[in-house]
This record gives C-alpha cells, sequence and structure tokens, in this order.
C-alpha cells in the first residue's frame, strides 16, 4: 500500500498555515480541515488511503488525517497543536465527513518573528 510522504505533507502544512498567518489568521485548523485542503491540492498525496472520518479505513492509521497528525506532531518547533473535543455537538462534520474519533488534534504555524 503506498502511503503519503511525510516532507511533502510538512511543506504544504507550512504553506497552507503561512498563507493564513499572512492574512492576518493564526486561527488552529483541525488535522481533518489540513488533510482535506492538502487533498484537494494534490490528490496524490495521500497515496492509497483514504482522506479519513468515520467509514474511511479500518484503523486509524489507514488515512491521510493520520499521518497528516503524526508528521505535525513530531515538528514541534514548527507547529503548535491543541486539541479539539466534540463531545456533546449535536453534529459535527468536515467536508462532508464525520471525524473517527471524539478528541483529534488541530494545529497552527509557530509565528517565530
Amino acid at each position: 500500500m503506498k502511503k503519503p510522504n511525510w516532507d511533502k505533507i510538512h511543506n504544504m502544512a507550512v504553506q497552507i498555515l503561512s498563507q493564513r498567518i499572512h492574512k492576518g489568521d493564526s486561527c488552529f485548523l483541525t488535522v481533518y480541515q489540513l488533510a482535506n485542503i492538502m487533498n484537494d491540492q494534490d490528490h496524490t498525496l495521500k497515496g492509497d488511503l483514504p482522506v479519513g472520518g468515520k467509514g474511511e479505513g479500518s484503523k486509524t492509521s489507514d488515512s491521510l488525517v493520520w499521518h497528516v497528525s503524526q508528521c505535525l506532531a513530531k515538528h514541534k518547533n514548527t507547529f503548535e497543536q491543541r486539541w479539539f473535543c466534540i463531545d456533546r455537538l449535536d453534529s459535527f462534520t468536515i467536508d462532508n465527513i464525520q471525524p473517527s474519533d471524539n478528541n483529534f488534534s488541530m494545529f497552527r504555524l509557530i509565528d517565530n518573528k
């Protein structure tokens, strides 16, 4: 099974989040949002894996979402990580996909100015 390229994931995340900072927006994006944006920009990035979410992939490590989360978490000097919880939300979807977990990571670029 072809897996995503972590260097490419890192570079795309830096580009996506840098664009937000240049627009004056330093908010966090969930790993699901990032994975969907990355997939929209490059459909080959995810390899043979689904993007992620309930019903997509039998294990969490079988999705682009998992790879994005793991890659960005390893770069603590580049990305700030926090956790988002959907407990007690009646409905929550990102690009019509329901997250596969109630707690998941979100990231923003550390602005080292």
